[in-house]
């Protein structure tokens, strides 16, 4: 009181909905459950094809995951329907920010088994449970579950696999699974389509989902072809030889007007499609916007935040690919119009061709001596016609062929319009202000864990409540700024990626300051202990001791080696950040190399030379890829051996040691994995420049030996008809009988 038309109107809407699913649910189920009989064996294939039916219904995309849960008692029949319903409310909560339709009816658990029983299937050996404890010992199970999306499964089985286990972990126990020690992950998630069956379903009931979903799976892929250039891969259903191809690989063979005309079309309706989802986006986000401003309850407004963070990400996305398909548009634009004058240019070609063919066979003609005469005339203005024009033609070509290069790879475009120095500045700015907001977001989540622990020891129920929301959405925040300032120096890396010898030059002296600098620093830091230790160490000695002053004394000291610790890290971070300035300079000097011009005259030493070089600098980068992966698996380990001691809560000190550990581990994991993901794009750039110098040269050569062939041939028959032409000129003919006019 007072009634809400609104939310009873829209609930009034999703029971009808609900009511309608329900009905064409129990429809299903009739039709595949057509044999009457009770046996086991009939109620086993009809729930097949129950489950056949309700992937089809999904448009069969789903992503499966297995997951290995540890707590106190945790076997498959102690994990109840609540808590299978608590885990499901969990995956659907993570999965929102990807998916904004899921909900737990979504997410389906399967068979929960017991993992100490699938030990030996897996190889290893039972753990023993003979000893007799008052507590519950640890136990784990294995819990394999389903998620069909509402987004492309692969998108959100990619999405699922970023989240880290200390994410999963801490959802999971503010979700309700308080006692949840471990998680770890059996299975990744991976897309499934409907896999096929032995069961043997009625062929109407088989057709029509096989219809229904090749009809989805054809517009999903269709759509995905059009609107992005990411790959997209087929279901194992009818199981096609050939993958489908992706919007870059139909440009790559598009090579006719009317070819690279449907490209061009497909581009336009990818503009279209982009700015609807910019539109969409906009209205999600306004509807978030309103939600919290009716939020009232800090539950309420930290999921609005969420929300409104999500859909604030969501919009930014949207604009980006509206930015890029509308620089794909234009780009394919120019591609067609290039493409046309290149078959112009080559009708030319073929009409001249035909034209020399005619005046060939007029020329071969001696029973008209005029006529011959001027056919041989002829020929020698079609030669010089023909050699202009097949210059027009590879001109023409070499034009088509890079606005097709740039329509393919027009994301590694420079756009010439912007001044680098001004747009650097903003990307620096963007940078700064993202790595500010992140380290904001760390130290609030920090805060927040730290009023957590409070709130649990004083046993403050309703405080744990509020904070673990708050928590909740706080890390959500963290997450999306760790994204922020990862793609704001993804930027800046890119941009600065053309820098000069000299500020390169001035930027490594800077850095080498800064390395001198933190060493003064440092050493300063351990002097300072050393003059605290001692003062100590004569403040304990003196007779009476000086409580007092003891105690301000340690806690000098406490802070002075807090002080060199900070040092210690400052000055590795100097350290690293010189190396990656030699290391990024090496990089782009092999860029440089890889990306140099084609040299329009192919001579073959040079080319095998080149490619020699191209060879080792692909191979070097391979390991450099391999050392990062390395340095990684290494970080990964260690933090794996410091997971118990951390958790383990019997030694306070150890434990405290243990965490203080991991921060720094998972600190320099988190750079690991930035510099292997560098190392794989700067593989990835030199092979792609490798092919393409390799791909561009040999084409020089084709057309370099084909003009030579034809050049030598067109000399050849000047030269003899020059020679017959000439009055003096009668090779083995009779007195009276050469060519030409009587004397």
């Amino acid at each position: 009181d007072p009634v809400d038309e609104e939310l009873v109107q829209r609930l009034t809407d999703e029971l009808e909905a609900a009511k309608e699913a329900l009905a064409e649910a129990e429809v299903t189920l009739q039709t595949v459950t057509s044999d009457d009989s009770d046996d086991s064996e009939s109620y086993e294939t009809a729930a097949m094809e129950f489950k056949i039916a309700r992937e089809t219904d999904t448009g069969a995309e789903y992503l499966e995951e297995t997951l290995i849960l540890t707590g106190p008692g945790y076997t498959a029949a102690f994990f109840d329907d609540k808590k299978i319903a608590i885990f499901k409310n969990v995956v659907a909560s993570l999965l929102l920010p990807a998916d904004a339709d899921i909900t737990s009816d979504d997410v389906v658990v399967e068979t929960i088994t017991d993992y100490e029983d699938e030990l030996p299937a897996l190889g290893q050996e039972s753990v023993a449970t003979d000893v007799e404890t008052d507590e519950v010992a640890s136990t784990s199970i294995l819990l394999p579950f389903k998620v069909y999306t509402h987004i492309d499964a692969f998108t959100a089985a990619k999405f699922l696999n970023g989240l880290s286990l200390a994410d999963w972990l801490e959802a999971l126990r503010a979700g309700g699974l308080d006692d949840l020690e471990a998680i770890h992950v059996a299975d990744s998630a991976s897309a499934e389509a409907a896999k096929d069956t032995e069961v043997e379903v009625d062929e109407d009931v088989l057709l029509d989902a096989e219809q229904q979903e090749a009809a989805d799976e054809f517009k999903r892929i269709r759509d995905e072809m059009y609107a992005n250039e990411t790959e997209v891969e087929m279901p194992n259903a009818a199981a096609p030889t050939e993958a489908v191809p992706t919007a870059a690989d139909r440009a790559k063979d598009a090579s006719t007007t009317e070819e690279v005309t449907h490209v061009s079309a497909e581009a336009d309706k990818a503009v279209a499609a982009a700015e609807k989802a910019v539109a969409d986006a906009e209205d999600a986000l306004a509807k978030a916007q309103e939600e919290l401003a009716n939020a009232t309850t800090p539950e309420e407004i930290a999921a609005a935040q969420a929300k409104v963070d999500a859909a604030t990400k969501a919009l930014a996305e949207a604009q980006e690919d509206l930015e890029v398909a509308k620089q794909i548009a234009e780009d394919t634009e120019d591609w067609l119009e290039a493409t046309q004058k290149y078959e112009d240019a080559l009708a030319v070609v073929a009409d001249l061709k035909t034209r020399i063919a005619l005046a060939e066979a007029a020329a071969a003609d001696s029973s008209d001596p005029e006529a011959q005469a001027a056919a041989k005339a002829l020929l020698i203005s079609l030669y010089g016609e023909l050699e202009e024009a097949e210059r027009d033609l590879s001109e023409a070509e070499d034009a088509m062929n890079e606005a097709k290069k740039i329509v393919i790879d027009q994301h590694m475009r420079a756009l010439d319009d912007l001044d680098e120095d001004d747009e650097v500045a903003v990307a620096m700015e963007a940078w700064e202000q993202a790595s500010a907001e992140l380290a904001a977001a760390n130290e609030f989540v920090e805060e927040l864990k730290r009023l957590l622990e409070e709130a649990h020891r004083s046993g403050d129920a309703d405080a744990v409540k509020s904070l673990e929301a708050q928590l909740t959405a706080a890390l959500q925040a963290q997450a999306d700024a760790k994204v922020k300032a990862q793609d704001a120096k993804e930027l800046v890396d890119e941009l600065t990626s053309g820098i000069t010898a000299e500020k390169r030059a001035k930027e490594l002296a800077a850095a080498e300051t800064a390395v001198e600098d933190a060493k003064a620093d440092l050493a300063d830091a351990k002097a300072l202990v050393d003059d605290i230790e001692a003062k100590l160490a004569a403040a304990q000695e003196a007779d009476p001791v000086d409580q007092a002053l003891v105690d301000e004394l340690e806690a000098q000291l406490s802070a002075a080696k807090e002080a060199v610790a900070l040092a210690e890290e400052a000055l590795e971070e100097a350290e690293q950040t010189v190396l990656d300035i030699q290391t990024s300079h090496a990089k782009d000097i092999a860029k440089e190399t890889a990306m140099q011009h084609v040299s329009d005259v192919f001579d073959p030493e040079q080319h095998a030379e080149k490619m020699a070089e191209l060879d080792k600098l692909v191979d070097d980068a391979a390991y450099a890829v391999d050392q990062a992966q390395k340095v990684v698996d290494d970080l990964k380990e260690q933090i794996a051996a410091l997971v118990l001691a951390a958790a383990d809560s019997s030694d306070p000190a150890a434990q405290a040691r243990a965490q203080a550990m991991l921060k720094k581990l998972q600190k320099k994991l988190d750079a690991a994995e930035a510099v292997l993901a560098e190392a794989v794009d700067h593989h990835t750039d030199l092979m792609e420049a490798r092919d393409a110098y390799e791909t561009k040269a040999l084409a020089h050569k084709n057309a370099q030996y084909s003009a030579e062939d034809i050049s030598r041939e067109i000399a050849e028959r000047l030269a003899e008809e020059t020679r017959a032409l000439s009055p003096s000129y009668a090779p083995g003919y009779a007195p009276g009988y050469a060519p030409g006019y009587a004397p």
